[in-house]
């Protein structure tokens, strides 16, 4: 039997940490960074993201607020989450329309 004991990872990299993250995109992944809602290190050419900052704005984004930190909706906005209330007809194709027109100006 043996003896070691298991280290959690400190440093996870770009990939594992954007697929930890849902499978984030590239773009808001950096944006998290630039934000500093997440810790980046080097060491030589490689990139890291610290785990205790990945479970850190995870947490953020769970966790009801206490002041220092965003409220959970602010956070999640960040991740480029959106809620709208759902109609009780449900969709329809005039809202089809009306975001189609929204996007094109």
């Amino acid at each position: 039997m043996s003896t070691e004991t298991i280290t959690p990872r400190l440093l996870v990299p770009y990939d594992e940490a954007r697929r930890l993250l849902g499978g984030i995109g590239r773009t808001k992944f950096y944006e998290l960074i630039e934000d500093e809602a997440l810790v980046r290190v080097s060491i030589g050419r490689r990139g890291f993201i610290t785990a205790e900052s990945l479970t850190r704005f995870v947490e953020s984004l769970t966790e009801p607020t206490d002041g220092d930190s965003p409220p959970p909706q602010e956070a999640a906005n960040r991740m480029g989450a959106t809620t709208t209330p759902a109609s009780p007809r449900g969709p329809s194709c005039a809202d089809d329309v009306n975001h189609s027109a929204n996007r094109n100006g």
